[in-house]
């Protein structure tokens, strides 16, 4: 998320080119970490309704100021798995932004295809980091034969894990496939955006 601004972002830039901001522009303003609340709030109570709680807004005049800051937190919440992200967080902010936006069917679509990138991804991961232990066992195998070591010794069943080489390769690799991914997952939450 990176390129996208917060809707808090663009407001104020629009206030700078505007000089002295008018009372409607401050409650424009004003709207959007309303709705950055909101989508928190929602976030974190499995039992509010982001309906109702929209809902309030109606005929106010910062109902869209209020659903972009709200859709500004959902989207952070779209994040690649990992073990600090869960899928349980990302279901919820894909349930939120549902809420807020008009083309459902679109929406739908977009999530069906986040899931199979997410899959995907956890795929190559798991692919990558097998393939890369695999070349390091090897490695320590020939070297354990090079030396004459005896194949059941203690040097032979060592976790190249736990090597510091190991865990730079693997370091750089992820990163890597994050770059390569994150960049689609950018490109769906523009496409969520313009929805």
């Amino acid at each position: 998320m990176s390129d996208m601004k917060s809707a808090y972002e663009r407001a104020m830039e629009r206030a700078e080119k505007i000089g002295k901001a008018s009372p409607d522009e401050l409650m424009r303003l004003d709207a959007a970490p309303k709705g950055n609340q909101m989508a928190a709030r929602f976030m974190k109570e499995p039992v509010l309704y982001l309906d109702a709680e929209l809902n309030k807004y109606k005929g106010s005049g910062i109902r869209k100021q209020v659903i972009d800051g709200a859709l500004e937190i959902f989207l952070r919440y779209l994040a690649l798995p990992s073990a600090t992200s869960s899928r349980e967080m990302t279901n919820r902010a894909k349930q939120g932004i549902l809420v807020l936006k008009d083309k459902k069917k679109l929406v739908v679509q977009i999530f069906s295809q986040l899931d199979n990138m997410f899959n995907l991804y956890e795929q190559a991961r798991q692919q990558t980091f097998n393939q890369l232990k695999q070349g390091f066992e090897q490695q320590a195998g020939r070297q354990v034969r090079g030396t004459g070591a005896q194949v059941g010794s203690q040097a032979g069943r060592a976790d190249v894990t736990a090597q510091l080489q190991f865990r730079d390769e693997w370091s750089r690799a992820l990163g890597e496939l994050n770059r390569q991914y994150e960049q689609a997952l950018e490109e769906q939450k523009q496409r969520l955006l313009k929805a």
